[in-house]
């Protein structure tokens, strides 16, 4: 079950615990902010039996399972008892994700905010549909993450701070406790009154990385990009890599145009 703490201080809930649910968490733990879990079956029962284990390039951390709560449905939690929830789930969970914080939306403190940990671009499109945009911030994560265990998770690599803000022209000052908290968990974080452009840069800086993997791939199942049959046959990988980024510059164009148009 979960409680409410009488001396109010900051709960949050990570709805996901998958790696970067479980990285995020370990930093919340470890600042000694009152942190739940919603996660799967196999996960809750390793969080519970064993505790939660973060490795990596910012050292280790070892939370006991005494010191947090995990669950595998929302049901049990207080109304009004979370100031955050940190959706941590894939982007095409979203929809999902969406309609079961709103059939659950009472858990949320009366300024309770919901961050979107996600990659890619209109997860925050999808969660306006459900709750006010003054509850919906964004948070750019350009850290790794490999979840080595359902309990553990290792921190691999880290690009920049992570950054939290809103699409939607909501002030930063009621997310920065998270930040601080995040921060002294161990993985740099700080508000972001600009938060779009790191979300843009994110996607980029993804699609950068593998030229010739997932951004690749799916044009060339999308029949946008022309690639040789014949294994044999040489290809001009500097075309193709042009190639790509000119239709995903076009693709996250058009995105961008479809979400200004819900800001009117």
């Amino acid at each position: 079950m979960f409680t409410e703490n009488p001396s109010k201080s900051i709960n949050a809930l990570i709805y996901g615990a998958g790696a970067v649910g479980l990285g995020i968490a370990s930093c919340l733990l470890k600042a000694g902010m009152q942190t739940a879990l919603l996660a799967r079956l196999q996960t809750v029962e390793a969080l519970k039996k064993y505790g939660l284990l973060r490795t990596g390039i910012f050292g280790q951390v070892c939370i006991p399972p005494s010191d947090f709560t995990v669950a595998v449905t929302l049901d049990n939690i207080p109304e009004d008892s979370q100031d955050f929830i940190l959706v941590c789930t894939k982007s095409c969970d979203s929809q999902s994700a969406a309609d079961e914080l709103a059939r659950h939306q009472k858990i949320l403190c009366k300024n309770g905010k919901i961050i979107l940990f996600q990659n890619g671009w209109g997860n925050a499109d999808v969660f306006i549909r459900q709750f006010p945009k003054e509850r919906i911030y964004s948070a750019r994560v350009i850290t790794g993450f490999i979840r080595t265990k359902p309990n553990q998770v290792e921190i691999t690599v880290h690009a920049d701070a992570v950054h939290i803000g809103s699409l939607f022209g909501q002030p930063i000052t009621a997310v920065s406790p998270l930040c601080e908290k995040i921060t002294q968990g161990g993985i740099p974080c700080r508000t972001e009154t600009a938060i779009e452009k790191d979300l843009w840069a994110k996607m980029l800086y993804n699609c950068a990385l593998s030229p010739r993997g997932r951004p690749r791939r799916s044009l060339w199942k999308a029949g946008r990009i022309r690639i040789h049959k014949n294994h044999h046959e040489p290809t001009d990988q500097r075309k193709l890599s042009h190639d790509a980024g000119g239709r995903i510059f076009h693709t996250l164009g058009s995105a961008r145009r479809i979400h200004a148009g819900l800001l009117r």
